[in-house]
């Protein structure tokens, strides 16, 4: 074999070994990339579930009212704010121990809503009456007003 031929034999074998790494390197580059990805997406999925976790224990259901209206001698109109940042519905409402009837345009308040509650009631004049207000959670909210 001449040198120029035998030159050329090793260079072959040198580019067919060269070409071998070459792919089993693109082969590890693939498998590292899907390694990386599948442990991105197991992250991320932690990070949500904990995430979605701290996001609800700090749902605060808070309600305030607004204002009481006491007209025509047997209504009585309440004004309630919802300062919480969960919706809140309202089950029941008491006057003085007693359930009564109410009408609203709903019994949802969204959080930073007003919501207008109408009751029929026959109350006194220069008399205090006792409130209580039960949510759909159970939370019970007391208030007074005086019939004025």
């Amino acid at each position: 074999m001449k040198k120029s031929e035998k030159t050329q034999w090793l260079f072959e074998i040198e580019m067919k070994k060269m070409s071998r790494f070459s792919k089993r390197k693109d082969v590890n580059l693939v498998v590292g990339a899907v390694l990386l990805i599948a442990v991105m997406v197991v992250v991320s999925v932690a990070v949500d579930a904990w995430s979605g976790k701290t996001v609800q224990s700090a749902q605060i259901e808070e309600l305030t009212v607004s204002s009481f209206t006491f007209s025509g001698g047997n209504t009585i109109t309440i004004v309630v704010e919802n300062n919480g940042t969960i919706p809140s519905g309202i089950a029941e409402v008491c006057i003085n121990n007693e359930k009564q009837q109410f009408t609203a345009n709903s019994t949802i308040i969204e959080p930073c809503d007003c919501l207008d509650i109408s009751i029929v009631y026959a109350y006194s004049n220069d008399t205090n009456y006792h409130f209580k207000m039960v949510l759909e959670r159970g939370s019970t909210y007391l208030f007074t007003a005086a019939a004025l």
